[in-house]
């Protein structure tokens, strides 16, 4: 018998589906907290060309900025990879958003008088899980020691609500 096939000749509504469905990308339902599987693809809520892919391993979730198209010409943020560690919530009195670094590659400025390739840590962290949504944020980053790459973290979050 012929893969996809009824026994009794014709494939039916049943054998297309089940040809289909490998390629058909994953659907994840409604969160209702940060506690819940965060895997999948999420886009920016104001912008859908920043697009971001959770890769949720229960303790660590792993995300990967997925931007291709750079709005202001700069480069694309493909190499922008969020590790954050979620926390078990009896270790303290008080939940804890899970938190992480922001690690990313960039180019000294011509201004800094080097040329110079620096591997940039910031903190990060994922809140306001609910519904069809979250909240990435990382640190903004402050003044650039680029001769030893080490990044001054201001104490400000640049939050980025996302989506499904």
């Amino acid at each position: 018998m012929a893969c996809g096939k009824k026994a009794g000749g014709g494939g039916g509504p049943d054998a297309e589906v089940a040809s289909t469905s490998k390629l058909r990308p994953e659907k994840h339902g409604p969160i209702k907290g940060c506690k819940d599987s965060l895997t999948g693809e999420w886009h920016a809520k104001a912008d859908p060309r920043y697009r971001y892919r959770f890769e949720d391993h229960g303790h660590v979730i792993k995300v990967f900025a997925l931007l291709t198209e750079v709005p202001d010409g700069g480069h694309p943020s493909d190499n922008y990879v969020y590790e954050i560690e979620r926390y078990p919530f009896a270790e303290t009195d008080k939940p804890r958003w899970p938190t992480g670094k922001l690690r990313f590659h960039a180019e000294a400025p011509a201004a800094a008088g080097i040329s110079k390739s620096c591997q940039i840590e910031l903190g990060a962290r994922i809140t306001g899980c609910l519904g069809n949504q979250l909240v990435l944020a990382s640190k903004i980053n402050g003044k650039m020691d680029w001769p030893n790459c080490k990044v001054e973290e201001s104490e400000l979050w640049n939050e980025t609500p996302l989506v499904r």
